[in-house]
């Protein structure tokens, strides 16, 4: 489902990942990296009204969870290893709940979860993921806040993905 298979298989050099994870309703799921920091209050405010956009009988946005590679200090890997930890952690995420959507924040997250083949496949910001779960690729909170017109091409995004669920 989500790609594990991106990269050089012989890169094992350990490196450090923070991914944040929202699940605001049952059918949304969102995914972003942190790089230097977790989500600031601006940040959290736009993204609990992309959330009201894509579902307006959402409560508000929960806690975000915060999922760090490696794991544990005693566990170590390369690449391989954490993008098959980051991939079974968000398709058991995906499984545990009656998830439709998975909102994909910024193109680091897009590259920790999405294989060359579904970066290819995706249209129009919409990769559908399996046949009951459809991404949505949009840019980082940051990059909306930085660059209005990424805000705007996130809209385009959603409304294009009602669209066409409404087909």
């Amino acid at each position: 489902v989500i790609s594990n298979s991106i990269g050089s298989e012989s890169d094992t050099a350990p490196l450090a990942l923070k991914f944040v994870f929202w699940q605001p309703t049952d059918q949304l799921l969102i995914a972003t990296t942190a790089d230097d920091q977790l989500p600031d209050s601006q940040q959290v405010n736009l993204l609990a009204r992309i959330v009201a956009t894509i579902d307006n009988q959402s409560s508000g946005l929960p806690q975000f969870d915060v999922v760090s590679w490696p794991p544990h200090p005693s566990m170590q890997g390369g690449e391989q290893e954490a993008r098959e930890f980051i991939a079974t952690l968000v398709e058991s995420k995906l499984a545990a709940k009656s998830t439709k959507l998975l909102l994909v924040l910024g193109e680091s997250a897009e590259n920790w979860l999405l294989s060359t083949a579904q970066k290819l496949a995706c249209q129009q910001g919409l990769l559908a993921i399996t046949p009951e779960v459809t991404a949505i690729i949009a840019p980082s909170l940051t990059q909306m806040l930085n660059q209005p017109q990424s805000k705007r091409d996130t809209w385009q995004i959603i409304c294009h993905y009602f669209n066409k669920k409404s087909a």
